[in-house]
């Protein structure tokens, strides 16, 4: 079954929320840090997935893509 753009972005959201959570139950220290850090850079990924996603679909402007 061929997953949709959309399944796919929310995938990789719950994956940078669950790593984020996991980040944030470490003790603090360098291994917590680097764990927030790589927890931070999947969020912004996700996030500027959604965008693109969105743009593809709506335009830059908000509109509908002709």
């Amino acid at each position: 079954m061929k997953r949709t753009q959309s399944s796919l972005a929310n995938e990789r959201n719950i994956r940078a929320v669950a790593a984020l959570d996991e980040a944030r139950e470490m003790p603090p220290g360098d291994g917590r840090a680097e764990a927030m850090h790589k927890a931070m850079i999947l969020r912004a990924m996700s996030l500027r997935n959604a965008v693109e996603v969105h743009e593809h679909f709506f335009g830059k402007s908000g509109e509908p893509a002709k």
